[in-house]
Formats: structure tokens, sequence, C-alpha cells
């Protein structure tokens, strides 16, 4: 009898122990299909949340635009920005925007040395090279001092050989190519130049 007892005991035991491992076993994997399901989730809702602000994140294109100081011979490069999902550049080119912002300059102690009225006719890029087309005032209203007329050319250059891929600047006027504006030659490709910039 004692050892029927001891027998039941044991048999009772490892039931329970075999039904209690049993129920861990399933709330265990329940737990676990459930926190993975759940961290599915988060992850999806987390990428999309990062998908969404990286999305609407705005992102801006930087230009340079360089300008000739009102009371010294020299130019200098202002920085500006525009964000790059802005209209207008499906209307025109980044180089475009920073020329016309050039043309019109004119604030506090810097102005644009270009002379005035002068527009942006054509501008084309191959091969690194630039070959812009300006409209016939760039050379009407051109000054006559050499060096005025030496740093509106260079300002221009150095605004469009600010963008990395842009090597070089090759001008026309009125869609011919010109030989020389008072005595400074045209015919040659330009690069960037710091002749007007100051030393720092």
């Amino acid at each position: 009898m004692k050892k029927g007892l001891v027998f039941f005991l044991v048999l009772a035991i490892a039931v329970f122990s075999l039904f209690g491992c049993s129920k861990n076993k399933d709330n265990g994997e329940g737990d676990i299909i459930s926190a993975d399901s759940n961290n599915d989730q988060t992850g999806k809702e987390v990428e999309k949340e990062n998908n969404d602000t990286s999305s609407d994140k705005v992102k801006y294109i930087d230009f340079a635009v360089y300008l000739k100081h009102k009371d010294l011979p020299y130019i200098f490069g202002e920085r500006f920005e525009i964000k790059s999902d802005d209209p207008i550049l499906k209307e025109k080119t980044i180089e475009e925007i920073a020329l016309e912002k050039l043309f019109t300059y004119n604030k506090e102690s810097f102005v644009s040395p270009v002379p005035k009225n002068t527009k942006v006719l054509e501008l084309e890029k191959k091969d690194g090279t630039v070959y812009l087309d300006l409209s016939k005032e760039f050379v009407d209203n051109m000054p006559k001092e050499e060096d005025l007329i030496r740093m509106a050319i260079d300002s221009i250059v150095n605004t469009i050989t600010f963008f990395p891929e842009n090597e070089k600047v090759v001008f026309k006027v009125g869609g011919e190519s010109i030989k020389e504006i008072n005595g400074v030659s045209l015919e040659k490709e330009f690069v960037f130049s710091s002749e007007f910039i100051p030393e720092k």
C-alpha cells in the first residue's frame, strides 16, 4: 500500500508537472508570437515614420553669387540656398537662377558688377563646359574700364563654376561669338578666377 501511494504521488506530480510545462510552453509561444508580431508592427511603424520624416525633410541646394563691394575693387562670394523642390527648378537650371540673382543684386555694401539689364538668353552644359549666351546689354552697358570688365566676367564665371561639374565658361552675346569688349578678349574658355578676390 505504501508503494502504491508513493507510485500514485509520483504519477500525480509527473502529470501536474507535464500539464504545467505544457501550459507554460503554450503561453510562452503565444507571448513570443505576440511579441514578434508587435515588434514587426512597431518596426514597420518606425520605419514608416522614419521614411515619412526623411521624405518630409526639406533639402536645399546651395549656390554662390560673386558680388562687387561698393567701395572696394573686390568681388566676394555670397551664399544662397533654394529648396530642392522649388517649382522654379522645373523651368530654369540652378545656374540660371544663380545668374539672375547676380544680375539683379543690389543691397547694402554689395552690387552686381554685371552691366544693367543683362539677361541669360541660353545656357547649355556639355562635358564640364558651360556655353552662356547673354543679351546685348552685356556689351552695350559695359563700362570702359578694363578692371570693371574683367570683374564682371569673373563674377559670372565664378558664379557658374561654383558648381563642381562646371569647369569652364564660354561666352556668346546675342547668339554670336564676340572677340572682345573694350579691349578685353572673350575668345577663350574662362575658369574660376581669384584675381579680384581679396586674400584672407
